[in-house]
């Protein structure tokens, strides 16, 4: 993790730069980057990211393994895979595999992981520090849906 000074703009400010088009960075806020460092993947290791679109997490998990093992970036959404599989190229990640496969499903894979990480779908209250008006956008019952999951 780096610090510097960055340039300030819009996000799409942010994706139109050489440097972020030639896969230098991933905008991520600490929420989204502390639990791999939690998960502590190490080189050879065989990592699932169950819900990894659009794959700055994945690609953070293959930057801390040195690009050495395996990190399975999956999503069961089929259209967030495009974009998972487009970062995952862009960031240089050369030890992952991009799924696409009900995160149900995978104990009957005849494959195990020595870790996974599991950021599942979210209430995206997460945000409000950033966006406080999503304070107004969501409800309890929001909550019970994703308790659901």
């Amino acid at each position: 993790i780096y610090s510097g000074v960055a340039p300030t703009g819009t996000l799409e400010s942010y994706t139109t730069i050489p440097e972020y088009m030639a896969g230098h960075y991933m905008l991520q806020s600490a929420s989204s980057f502390l639990p791999c460092i939690a998960l502590a993947p190490q080189p050879g290791d065989k990592v699932l990211d169950m819900a990894a679109a659009p794959g700055g997490k994945a690609a953070y998990l293959a930057a801390l393994m040195r690009n050495q093992g395996s990190v399975v970036a999956n999503d069961a959404n089929d259209k967030r895979v495009k974009s998972l599989s487009a970062n995952m190229q862009r960031l240089g990640v050369t030890c992952g595999v991009v799924t696409c496969i009900d995160g149900r499903l995978m104990p009957t894979l005849s494959t195990t992981f020595d870790r996974v990480l599991l950021d599942a779908p979210c209430s995206g209250l997460g945000v409000i520090a950033k966006d406080p008006s999503v304070r107004y956008q969501k409800d309890e019952s929001d909550i019970h849906k994703c308790s659901a999951l």
